[in-house]
């Protein structure tokens, strides 16, 4: 898969981690990184954040969030992420 070349060879040698989730809006990554997927040996330097698309998407999803539902949910990710 092209992307997981991508991936090797710009991520993997920095022992980048990827928790992506196709499909996933922001209560579903709140939920996973509340409850297990933030338990690292070590703190990463740096977190690359892209969340939030899914949560206005009217073709897969029956609710569609408002941007300040959407702002709400990405700022609690990024607030538990730097705890």
């Amino acid at each position: 898969a092209p992307l997981k070349k991508v991936w090797d060879r710009h991520f993997a040698p920095r022992k980048a981690i990827n928790l992506g989730h196709n499909g996933y809006r922001t209560e579903q990554i709140l939920w996973n990184l509340q409850n297990g997927e933030l338990d690292f040996a070590r703190s990463p330097k740096v977190a690359m954040i892209l969340i939030g698309t899914n949560n206005s998407d009217d073709r897969h999803f029956e609710k569609v969030h408002t941007a300040e539902e959407i702002f709400s949910g990405t700022k609690a990710i990024v607030e538990l992420i730097k705890e």
